[in-house]
């Protein structure tokens, strides 16, 4: 990952990250237990350590200010400035110290080359080249950190390929298995060179949403994991983001398990964005490995 020029990523897959952020970034009530499900898995076993966090957006899952009292350093990283600075000004934290905004930074590698496939059916080749610039070793200039967070990010870093291949080629073809493959791989390497030794990582995922299941804010907390094991099972998540796809991935990687230890799961929960769509999420979990 490289930090790119503001203009590099001047174009539609930025500004539609911009415009998601916006409409969401008043929706700080609903994000509650969502903030607070996040909250529990991130929080040190003591006060100090750096956090980075991909993906921040306006920063509506995360209480920048408690943060703040718990790492001496709170690194934010996304492709939207404008919304950094934004939710930094919201929670008050503007000037504080230990925040650090990183921005636009392009988590994927290639924000601007996906950008120009809307308009234009990319032939497999031009797809292949993506992929293998999606896997190239990218560079971090922020040191390691105690605590790496994803917030639901990497169906973020996905869902742009996804839209602008829908029409073209089928799910099944495999120029779109293994350029998603490579989105997967990257965000789990991009965790794993960020975290120090003795460090942690989380993997928030939106497996489910309401657009596959409506009734999803309705099922109660309890059961939510069989509502997760039946929907996997009959493959109505997202494709290779279920428990099995994400281990697989560490296990067939050598520069993944031999930094991070075996992802472990949390038990999934409900994400609530505004009154129409909520999302069932879970989270893995990984340990640096010293």
């Amino acid at each position: 990952m490289s930090i790119h020029d503001p203009h590099e990523v001047d174009d539609p897959v930025a500004a539609h990250q911009a415009w998601q952020n916006r409409t969401t970034q008043h929706q700080w009530g609903f994000y509650d237990s969502h903030r607070r499900a996040l909250e529990a898995l991130i929080v040190p076993p003591m006060r100090g350590g750096r956090i980075c966090i991909l993906g921040a957006g306006n920063c509506n899952d995360l209480d920048l200010r408690w943060l703040t009292e718990v790492y001496r350093e709170v690194h934010l990283v996304d492709l939207d400035s404008a919304a950094l600075e934004t939710a930094a000004r919201r929670q008050k934290v503007e000037s504080h110290p230990a925040i650090h905004r990183h921005a636009p930074i392009d988590l994927t590698g290639i924000a601007t080359v996906v950008a120009r496939w809307a308009d234009i059916t990319p032939t497999v080749e031009v797809i292949q080249r993506a992929t293998q610039k999606v896997l190239e070793i990218p560079v971090y200039p922020w040191g390691k950190f105690e605590m790496v967070l994803s917030p639901c990010m990497l169906t973020q870093t996905m869902n742009p390929v996804r839209n602008a291949l829908r029409d073209k080629y089928p799910p099944s073809h495999p120029a779109r298995l293994a350029i998603r493959a490579a989105l997967r791989l990257r965000h789990l390497r991009t965790i794993a060179a960020l975290i120090s030794t003795t460090g942690r990582g989380v993997l928030a995922i939106d497996l489910i949403s309401t657009e596959k299941f409506a009734d999803l804010p309705r099922v109660p907390r309890e059961q939510l994991d069989d509502l997760m094991r039946t929907f996997v099972n009959d493959g109505r998540h997202y494709p290779g983001l279920d428990p099995a796809s994400l281990t697989a991935a560490w296990r067939g990687d050598g520069s993944l398990s031999s930094h991070l230890t075996p992802p472990q799961f949390s038990p999934p929960w409900l994400w609530h964005l505004g009154l129409c769509k909520s999302f069932l999420v879970y989270a893995a979990m990984f340990q640096g490995i010293g």
